[in-house]
């Protein structure tokens, strides 16, 4: 496992936005380093180590889809690819996942969002860890959860879930009170890139809450906060 410090690479054309984005990523523990231009960044890419790169599609000199074919001839460190957004942008996203990019976000951002979507990112990719709780099991008031053997119980009744289920359960839970972005939930527990038209982590989240409710644990334990994610209250 790495520690809880990365080392990322912003380009993006935006001083200001940069500027914010690494203060963000600061605030977690990692180093940044930005560049504004692509020759400067690709230099800097290929020349030092980075654990994950944030690249904004349009860059002076070589742009993203420019970066991402010459990175990928040597270098296999994780990209997101950032978009400034605008009309028909789904050439450009399929071509960035064609060229090798591991997500692509359009903005404008939560940067607390992105600090969990780049902690899920770096989790899947690199095996980096920044989660305090080391321990197989966790208890939360009625709620028993045990990873080593994937077992649920409330109140001593046992709660069938699937791998799947049991690793969402689990986020949530260890994340006690915590809003967590459905964004960030999707990437860390189906371990693929987020799609805003995807729904699969609500029909796991309500199969979830439904299970649990079975076993008399009150449903407003599960909460959906419209607009911002889901939390285990």
């Amino acid at each position: 496992m790495m520690n809880a410090s990365a080392k990322i690479l912003i380009l993006d054309k935006d001083p200001s936005f940069s500027h914010q984005l690494a203060h963000s990523l600061e605030e977690c523990d990692h180093s940044t380093k930005v560049f504004h231009a692509g020759d400067q960044g690709l230099l800097h890419a290929v020349s030092e180590k980075c654990d994950l790169i944030l690249l904004n599609i349009e860059l002076p000199q070589k742009d993203g889809l420019e970066f991402l074919c010459n990175l990928r001839k040597s270098r296999s460190t994780p990209v997101v690819v950032m978009d400034d957004g605008g009309e028909d942008r789904a050439f450009l996203r399929i071509e960035a996942f064609r060229q090798g990019a591991d997500d692509y976000w359009i903005k404008p951002f939560d940067f607390t969002e992105i600090q969990l979507r780049v902690a899920a990112i770096l989790r899947r990719a690199c095996g980096w860890n920044q989660d305090p709780l080391s321990t197989d099991t966790l208890q939360v008031g009625p709620l028993h959860l045990n990873r080593r053997d994937l077992k649920a119980r409330v109140n001593h009744r046992e709660v069938e879930l699937t791998q799947v289920q049991f690793k969402l359960l689990w986020h949530l839970a260890s994340h006690h009170k915590q809003i967590l972005p459905k964004a960030y939930l999707h990437t860390l527990v189906l371990e693929k890139p987020y799609c805003q038209h995807d729904r699969s982590i609500d029909m796991h989240l309500s199969r979830v809450r439904k299970k649990l409710t079975d076993v008399g644990l009150n449903a407003d334990h599960v909460q959906t906060v419209h607009g911002r994610g889901y939390c285990f209250a």
